[in-house]
């Protein structure tokens, strides 16, 4: 991590790699489980969420 104020959100990031995996596993923990919710919900590109 880069030096200066701990940051959560950039430790996150470290870990799973990229924003769309993130924003892949915040919909999953908002209750979104289907494929079509998560690509609608999160905009991830379609070929990128089948990807993850």
């Amino acid at each position: 991590m880069p030096a200066g104020r701990p940051c959560a959100v950039a430790g996150s990031l470290e870990l799973v790699g990229e924003r769309w995996s993130l924003m892949i596993i915040r919909e999953v923990m908002f209750g979104a489980h289907r494929f079509t919710r998560i690509a609608h919900n999160s905009g991830v590109p379609r070929a990128r969420l089948a990807a993850r």
